[in-house]
């Protein structure tokens, strides 16, 4: 059992320079031009990130590659990375989607064209998943299905995944709504979506933004602590 007193968990993420979230385009394309039409200095780029994870735009589609941890024995190292998935998510309030689609060399011009291998998705209180084996699973939620929403696979499933998505677009951070992430300068602050497995307190977030010489985002160091404690 943690003491109250330390953190429940902590970590780093690293980026690569020349491969941050593709988001960051997005970013670019939306928050610079807007800013500059009210004729405002142009953001840094570690402020366009911020602003995008903060405020996210109404509607959001991103293409992104993830890489697995090597947890198991092997002719791999164990903790080494090993394929990556490729990954095209759309979100907005109310509705979202994953799809899993091959991971090619080259980034395809429009991603949505590609054939999914799986996927998973929502809008309002229909959830749906997809596997190329066995097609697709819908579930319409209503009053009377709430108390088996336990063993409901397109629900479960669907939380999962949208869990997996808001990590991308919050920067990392894992069960957090998304945009509910707030920023001070390079340091920001979250509370959990839910309470931790088991019961107990919502976890409490925080952490900064790492930059390298040119103030470019390189990764962020996270800390958690169950709320309520210092």
């Amino acid at each position: 059992m943690n003491h109250p007193n330390t953190p429940l968990s902590c970590g780093t993420m690293k980026w690569r320079r020349g491969d941050l979230p593709r988001i960051c385009l997005f970013v670019a394309a939306v928050a610079v031009g807007a800013i500059r039409a009210a004729e405002a200095p142009t953001p840094t780029r570690a402020q366009q990130l911020q602003e995008f994870i903060s405020h996210p735009p109404a509607a959001v589609e991103v293409l992104f590659d993830h890489y697995p941890l090597n947890l198991g024995s092997g002719p791999h190292k164990k903790g080494a990375p090993v394929a990556a998935s490729r990954y095209l998510g759309r979100w907005q309030s109310g509705a979202f989607s994953v799809h899993e689609i091959p991971a090619t060399e080259e980034v395809p011009a429009d991603p949505a064209l590609v054939p999914m291998a799986n996927g998973w998705g929502r809008y309002s209180n229909t959830f749906w998943n997809y596997e190329g084996r066995s097609g697709i699973n819908w579930y319409f939620r209503n009053r009377r299905s709430w108390e088996h929403e336990d063993r409901n696979g397109p629900l479960r499933s669907g939380v999962s995944m949208l869990d997996f998505l808001g990590a991308v677009l919050n920067g990392g951070q894992m069960n957090c709504a998304i945009g509910g992430i707030v920023w001070s300068n390079n340091s920001f602050s979250a509370t959990s979506v839910f309470p931790p497995l088991g019961g107990g307190e919502p976890t409490h977030f925080f952490g900064t933004m790492t930059l390298d010489r040119e103030g470019n985002p390189t990764g962020i160091d996270l800390q958690c602590r169950a709320q309520g404690t210092t």
